[in-house]
């Protein structure tokens, strides 16, 4: 039979760590069931997660140790002792955790607050990408989640901070789609489409111009410094026929 494989994260690897074999195994398939069925809020709530699984699975171990005496022999009482406190501490932490709160639950209200509290812890934990403004230059960027980082990847929707999109935009100009299908990718209104389109036109003309008002700058600034040069050279020639006379 091939065991289930768990996935891990680092900050619950030491408790799964403390154990090796089945009871590894154990304790792997324990955090795995109460993380699928539980949103942690806080750090205090992950190490109390952990000391139940521990508990836990020395309760199983203990179990096994108990079950190992056959029918005809005396169960020793310091053992029978050492589970019912055991079990105690596990029922007292599960209820600091909040595992029995679901009971308590008695209108509609609580329950949706409850949910809405794990989901909350649920997708901070579990984003695939992150949209911010770069600190530096102020445009949109996307960060793409890798296994052990982020990864900055230019946004394939925004221009600038405008919700936006180069190939889409062209194929609205091809007529290839109409603007109602751009405004249902874009997830914006028609009007929208069209404001976005003059924008970026006017945007283009006034790079156009200042790409404009640049070249003249330059041809101004390589005029002026010809300009310079055949002076110096006219004043040169000047100063060599005066010494020649």
């Amino acid at each position: 039979m091939v065991k289930k494989q768990y996935y891990v994260a680092q900050k619950y690897r030491d408790i799964v760590d403390k154990f090796k074999g089945d009871e590894k195994v154990i304790a792997e398939s324990l955090l795995d069931r109460y993380l699928r069925d539980y949103s942690l809020e806080t750090t205090s709530d992950v190490n109390t997660l952990k000391e139940v699984i521990y508990y836990e699975v020395i309760q199983q171990r203990l179990q096994q140790k108990l079950n190992s005496f056959a029918d005809n022999q005396s169960v020793p009482i310091q053992l029978v002792e050492i589970m019912h406190k055991n079990s105690d501490v596990i029922v007292k932490l599960k209820n600091t955790l909040g595992l029995f709160a679901e009971r308590e639950k008695k209108t509609e209200y609580d329950v949706l607050a409850h949910m809405k509290r794990r989901f909350k812890v649920w997708l901070n934990e579990n984003q695939a990408s992150r949209t911010l403004a770069c600190p530096h230059c102020g445009k949109m960027m996307m960060l793409k989640l890798k296994t052990e980082a982020w990864e900055a990847m230019k946004h394939p929707f925004f221009r600038d901070k405008v919700l936006y999109n180069y190939h889409l935009i062209k194929l609205y100009q091809e007529s290839k789609i109409t603007r109602d299908d751009v405004s249902k990718v874009l997830e914006c209104s028609p009007d929208y489409v069209d404001w976005v389109i003059t924008k970026i036109e006017k945007e283009k003309q006034i790079d156009g111009k200042q790409e404009q008002t640049e070249e003249r700058k330059e041809e101004v600034k390589e005029d002026v410094q010809l300009r310079v040069e055949i002076n110096e050279n006219s004043g040169a020639d000047s100063q060599t026929e005066n010494t020649s006379s």
